[in-house]
């Protein structure tokens, strides 16, 4: 096992450390288009006594509230923002108070959620950490199949057998290359490029994003 890719392990063990709980990858709901709207938007979220909050422009939210009823990622969203203000009392647009309205009556319902959402960000969090592997840490994506192990996706498996998680090399190098997972790569890509766009022009929100990142106190 080469240096850098013994610490290559360590640090995909730590990134992904968050999304493995008794041996299993957490369970997860988020549509991917939440989370396209949570950065484009863009829209902060932390925690705070209250509890988590999501923190936005008003028009951003009337812009959801205007796609809640086609859109499911807008849906939660929204739902979301409208209920960190509603427990905080903070100001809301009409248009926000007549969802939560007619959300309490029954009278609006969700659209129906996607198959991705049960794996979508897991998939993201495993392809990004294997990709940058190779740009921190210099190894190739993949491998022979007669070769040794000593890639990024090798890396990635091995860290979450650490965590007690078993997922194969294979398993790995398809999220990286596989058809069936293009439209998550495409999707987290544009999140990449989404990210780089609003934080040229917003560097508060580069900054945030930064501090979010799982990675970020290993590589900044």
């Amino acid at each position: 096992m080469t240096d850098q890719y013994s610490k290559a392990i360590d640090f995909a063990e730590m990134v992904l450390r968050g999304i493995v709980s008794n041996k299993q990858l957490k369970e997860t709901d988020i549509e991917p288009m939440e989370i396209l709207f949570t950065l484009s938007l863009p829209v902060i979220n932390g925690t705070d006594d209250k509890g988590g909050y999501y923190r936005c422009a008003d028009g951003a939210l009337i812009w959801l509230l205007q796609h809640v009823e086609i859109e499911r990622g807008a849906f939660d969203l929204a739902r979301r923002i409208i209920a960190s203000r509603l427990i905080r009392n903070e100001a809301m647009p009409e248009d926000g108070r007549l969802f939560a309205g007619l959300f309490l009556a029954g009278i609006i319902n969700a659209p129906k959620k996607t198959k991705k959402a049960a794996t979508f960000t897991h998939n993201v969090m495993l392809y990004w950490s294997a990709k940058r592997i190779v740009q921190d840490f210099g190894l190739d994506l993949t491998r022979g199949d007669n070769t040794a192990s000593g890639s990024a996706c090798d890396a990635v498996s091995a860290a979450l057998e650490r965590l007690g998680h078993a997922k194969s090399y294979r398993s790995i190098k398809d999220l990286c290359y596989h058809k069936s997972a293009a439209p998550m790569r495409q999707m987290a890509h544009s999140f990449q490029e989404i990210m780089n766009r609003v934080g040229s022009a917003n560097p508060e929100m580069h900054t945030y994003w930064q501090s979010q990142a799982p990675w970020n106190s290993v590589t900044e």
